[in-house]
């Protein structure tokens, strides 16, 4: 039986949010231009996992699968830079040793995301589509206050980790009472459930540079790559 260490991990995010309330009411800045799907998810697509927010709002996500095996079902990683060895930048660019997992088996996962799983031996992640918006940050905390959020699709900047720390806490908790069926549970386990947090620097770099959609080459030979259409 696959080991319960990672417990009952994750929904990961991109930091830049905003208030709740009634959620159109509070768009109305420039004539009305921004929607509430411009904040929420301005390019939706088929495999787009989205979850419900206060307001009326949402979050769009994607199913992140990694090719774990052996005794810790993780996959060793190389995130980083070679040309980054020699640079001003070294300290933080430059190629390291990481291993990473996932803490979601395909049974794991509620039979709507099952279709956007790819075939194969994988665990799988969550992670935030975009950056939270400012109105994404107002919905979950905001504390109800309902006032106009001023460019209400940007993302929300200038805030400490320990805020975007209590923001995955607030949200999580509003989930679990609001959608708990829309979360992900240990199969066999309804008690054991997903919840949000912020991913990690090598959690966040192999969804960003392609996933599983990447092979190990192009995730240690190229920097960035474009993604298949």
């Amino acid at each position: 039986m696959r080991s319960r260490l990672l417990s009952s991990l994750l929904f990961l995010l991109l930091l830049a949010a905003l208030p709740a309330a009634p959620a159109d009411a509070a768009l109305a800045k420039r004539g009305g231009e921004v929607s509430t799907a411009d904040a929420c998810n301005p390019h939706p697509d088929k495999d787009d996992i989205v979850l419900p927010m206060p307001g009326g709002l949402s979050m769009a996500f994607r199913l992140v699968a990694v090719p774990s095996k052996g005794l810790l079902w993780d996959m060793s990683a190389r995130p980083g830079r070679d040309d980054a060895a020699n640079s001003d930048r070294a300290f933080y660019d430059r190629r390291y040793r990481a291993f990473l997992s996932a803490p979601f088996s395909r049974a794991d996962l509620p039979a709507q995301w099952r279709a956007q799983a790819p075939a194969g031996d994988y665990f799988f992640y969550l992670v935030a589509k975009y950056e939270v918006s400012r109105l994404q940050w107002q919905s979950i905390m905001g504390n109800g206050t309902g006032e106009p959020v001023t460019d209400a699709a940007r993302p929300v900047t200038d805030i400490s980790w320990y805020e975007a720390v209590e923001f995955t806490r607030r949200y999580t908790e509003w989930l679990l009472q609001n959608a708990a069926d829309a979360l992900p549970h240990y199969a066999g386990d309804s008690r054991n459930v997903g919840f949000v947090r912020l991913p990690t620097e090598t959690e966040w770099e192999y969804a960003a540079r392609g996933g599983q959609t990447a092979g190990p080459e192009q995730l240690m030979e190229k920097d960035f790559f474009a993604l298949p259409a």
